[in-house]
């Protein structure tokens, strides 16, 4: 006992089991520090004053504590940075308190490191200089609004893009246990052919990231193989990066906001069965080699669902290569710089379900083939569906199936006020649009173009700047049991002459016929009595 009260008043924690002297055979501490607050000692007869002017001294936030472990002994300092590395193997709390690095931080197989209202600064002079590593079979937990940054606190106000900053590197290696709760991550990370050098870099399972702000970092977070992890209620803005899944499986992104990153928000990398639901991913993409502000490369059976994905630089939400059975539902999708949506090259089998495609400058929707990848030997995306979506008011395209993009099906889809409303183009074949309103375009409601084919039943086309539907150069179409009525240039226009337009059974406005007008070279007999049952 005097062993235990000795330490109680030397070190000012408020557990102390097993140290060297109490128990040789168990010669190593598992400390909690207590800083900021009166340590819980019961003097001994006539050391009261004394004890109590060691209580008082160790009470007040702003304690500096730096701890090291020397052959099991553990020393608790106040007021003084650490020189050196320093290496956890055992169990260390370290409350409201602030600690200057001037070394790395490694917390080793076995050693649990938990920082609650910690202030920890990486005092580093040059990029990775220092790093911070939580090795497998060690676990490292931040709550309790922590903070995690540089040591210079002038280079704040630098954009997230600037390499002026240097920066420390913090890595969660497989087998580690990782959480971060109600804390803040910044300057961490930079420009790297090596991923663990970018920010953030999590190869553990399971890790939990809630309600922290990660932003002034190179690449927020970056998960590389990672099974579980739950990032909910974060703000990841301002970083070069905002997220990155790499080789992910079953990860799950709630009620983020992922803005205003110089380059990509998230970026899904070969990652499978991952949801995205309830985020905010707006204003990134600045930089000129990056393509979207969403991006899916090579994944699969992804679900992206109820997100704001707004004003962009350039694409929205980029589905770009084998990408298969991904969802996209119940999104707004407005105001970007390019597309809102970009499926490209292999991306097949996605759906676009319930989403608000609105005033982005390139077009609504795009599904191709990109120029650059046409004489690559791939399956060219197809078999792709767009269902009861309201796309309106984009400035060129409200959807564009084009460079051999395949049996895509539009249904029930509001494709209203867009320069062009669909733009069939360049091979695009076997394709169906039912159910839908194509209206108010500038241009045309429905035009196809060069060797291309499309069915069109159960569609209102109306109130169109030029033709109803006009096709071009070799292009094929049946239209059906549409209503096709008030457009400006003609109901039906073909401006080819070997081919035929397959155009009955649909109602012109009229019970008397084409109201709207039909071209040469388009059969238009039998014609409906009355307006068909479309939507």
């Amino acid at each position: 006992m005097d062993c235990l009260r000795r330490c109680l008043m030397m070190f000012g924690v408020s557990c102390v089991r097993w140290c060297g002297q109490c128990q040789p055979s168990k010669p190593r501490f598992w400390v909690w520090f207590r800083a900021g607050f009166p340590t819980p000692v019961t003097p001994t007869p006539g050391k009261e004053n004394k004890v109590a002017n060691k209580s008082r001294r160790k009470q007040g936030a702003g304690f500096l504590i730096a701890v090291f472990f020397l052959g099991g002994l553990a020393l608790a300092r106040k007021n003084v940075s650490d020189p050196s590395s320093w290496g956890i193997s055992d169990t260390v709390m370290l409350k409201d308190t602030t600690i200057v690095m001037n070394g790395n931080l490694t917390v080793h197989p076995g050693g649990r490191l938990t920082l609650d209202h910690v202030t920890l600064k990486m005092n580093v002079g040059e990029d990775g200089q220092y790093r911070i590593e939580v090795d497998s079979g060690a676990a490292m937990y931040i709550v309790n609004n922590s903070l995690i940054t540089d040591g210079n606190e002038d280079d704040d106000s630098l954009p997230a893009s600037s390499m002026s900053n240097a920066r420390f590197c913090f890595v969660v290696k497989r087998w580690a246990r990782f959480e971060m709760r109600d804390s803040e991550l910044h300057e961490c990370g930079f420009a790297s052919d090596d991923w663990s050098n970018r920010g953030l870099y999590i190869e553990a399972d399971n890790p939990v990231i809630e309600d922290c702000k990660i932003t002034r970092n190179f690449q927020g977070i970056f998960l590389h193989s990672v099974s579980g992890a739950r990032l909910v209620g974060n703000q990841i803005d301002s970083n070069s990066r905002g997220v990155c899944l790499k080789d992910c499986r079953h990860d799950t992104l709630i009620s983020n906001s992922i803005s205003y990153n110089y380059g990509t928000g998230l970026m899904i990398d070969e990652s499978d069965s991952n949801l995205i639901q309830d985020c905010v991913v707006t204003g990134n993409s600045r930089a000129p080699d990056e393509c979207g502000s969403l991006y899916l490369w090579d994944a699969d059976y992804n679900r992206i669902t109820n997100c704001t994905i707004n004003r962009s630089f350039r694409r929205g939400l980029l589905v770009f290569g084998r990408c298969l059975h991904n969802t996209i539902k119940a999104n707004t999708i407005k105001g970007n710089g390019w597309e809102g949506v970009f499926l490209a090259d292999s991306a097949c089998h996605n759906v676009i379900e319930a989403c608000v495609i609105e005033d982005n400058v390139l077009g609504g929707v795009n599904i191709a083939t990109s120029p650059a990848r046409e004489a690559i030997p791939v399956h060219y995306g197809h078999c792709n569906t767009i269902k009861n979506c309201i796309i309106g008011n984009n400035h060129s395209v409200g959807i564009r199936l084009g460079h051999l993009s395949d049996s895509t099906v539009i249904e029930g889809t509001r494709i209203v006020g867009n320069r062009y409303g669909i733009l069939i183009d360049s091979t695009s074949t076997g394709n169906r649009i039912t159910g839908s309103d194509i209206a108010e375009s500038a241009v045309h409601g429905v035009y196809i173009i060069r060797n291309s084919s499309a069915t069109i039943e159960d569609c209102n086309l109306s109130s169109n700047g030029g033709d109803g539907i006009r096709s071009e150069e070799g292009s094929s179409l049946i239209a059906a049991y549409n209503n096709i009525t008030n457009n400006r240039g003609y109901g039906v226009c073909n401006t080819d002459s070997t081919m035929t337009i397959e155009a009955r059974h649909n109602w012109w406005g009229s019970a008397a016929g084409p109201g709207d007008g039909v071209s040469e070279l388009v059969l238009f007999e039998p014609w409906l009595r009355e307006p068909a049952g479309a939507r």
